[in-house]
């Protein structure tokens, strides 16, 4: 991965944790309450934890971990497949759709 690449990278990661754990701090706002469903309409993201609270911190760390491999250890051999799974598992956890645009953008940059 040349310079430009990775450094374009690390930009969308740090920007997709940022914006999935501010879904997730919206979702902690929320309460201990059931979100009614897959689609969270007033938020805008995804989750599988029928429970506002739970995936509020689990999009919260989700986006940390995407935040911290985006910035550490995204050069590394394993570290675009891992930067992809970090983004779906913060896609799936309420963390966004905002997240789609760091799948797409982690998979155009592990081409050679």
């Amino acid at each position: 991965m040349n310079r430009s690449t990775r450094l374009f990278t690390v930009i969308i990661g740090v920007v997709t944790g940022f914006t999935g754990s501010i879904h997730g701090l919206f979702e902690v706002m929320q309460g201990n309450r059931p979100t009614g469903g897959f689609v969270m309409g007033m938020i805008g993201a995804v989750t599988f934890v029928q429970n506002y609270l739970v995936t509020g911190v689990l999009a919260m760390a989700a986006g940390t971990a995407v935040v911290c491999h985006s910035l550490f250890f995204i050069h590394r051999k394993h570290g675009v497949p891992v930067y992809l799974l970090l983004c779906a598992v913060l896609f799936l956890c309420g963390g966004g759709v905002a997240c789609l645009s760091g799948i797409i953008l982690g998979a155009g940059s592990a081409s050679p």
